[in-house]
């Protein structure tokens, strides 16, 4: 059996905290005997909980948090006469993301946690290249029964300091909701000069004379594939 996980069609890669994402689990049966039945179980990031009624909550994988959906014959999520070698079936999954969430890179995994014959009895041996269960932290790359999608939530930061300032004086600019895990890059237009810098912040000594507006321009790098900014105006 092989499982994918993506994005559902139409789902943006760009969301609000709060918002619900869909996603689409597919499964396919790249052996030579029909499944009766099968389970599949999600585990969920942290940042995100369940917000589907198909599907069952519970606290397996490493964040504590999941969701499992049983497809079978008998509940009508499989074919009659079971998943056909060749054959395969899709089931869509919602999370919601809390309504704090914070933008940066997530890694959402499922996996075939368990699989059943026609007659009811375990298959978990009979897979070759497979080993379902209920861990997503002991799966190789190469193993197909598992999927990790990863994604990058875009949600700008914010930029928290004096809007309006003087020349000649220094105005201190903090990122909210800092995370120490993520690079923070700055850049202030003409007019202004960044004196001094950490981890989450700036010092700007405003050179320019009154009436200027100056920009300052906040760069969130999550990952090689994950970074968002924002831009700030100030006037001096």
């Amino acid at each position: 059996l092989t499982l994918t996980k993506n994005f559902a069609a139409g789902q943006s890669m760009v969301f609000e905290p709060g918002d619900n994402l869909n996603f689409t689990i597919r499964v396919t049966n790249d052996g030579n005997i029909p499944i009766g039945s099968l389970i599949v179980t999600d585990y969920i990031p942290l940042g995100f909980t369940l917000n589907d009624s198909d599907w069952t909550a519970g606290t397996d994988g490493s964040t504590g948090q999941s969701a499992s959906i049983t497809l079978s014959i008998g509940n009508g999520l499989l074919p009659p006469g079971g998943l056909a070698p060749a054959g395969f079936v899709d089931v869509d999954i919602t999370l919601k993301s809390d309504d704090d969430l914070t933008g940066g890179s997530y890694t959402n995994v499922a996996e075939i946690s368990a699989v059943f014959a026609l007659d009811g009895t375990h298959s978990r041996d009979e897979d070759i290249d497979s080993n379902p269960d209920a861990d997503e932290t002991n799966d190789p790359v190469d193993k197909d029964d598992h999927d990790p999608l990863v994604f990058c939530a875009i949600i700008d930061p914010v930029i928290l300091g004096e809007a309006i300032v003087c020349q000649n004086e220094t105005s201190v600019y903090t990122v909210e909701n800092f995370n120490p895990e993520h690079t923070y890059n700055w850049e202030v237009g003409d007019g202004g000069i960044i004196v001094e810098s950490t981890d989450s912040s700036i010092t700007v000594l405003w050179v320019a004379p009154a009436g200027t507006l100056v920009t300052i321009t906040l760069t969130e790098v999550a990952s090689a594939e994950c970074e968002f900014s924002t831009v700030a105006a100030g006037a001096e």
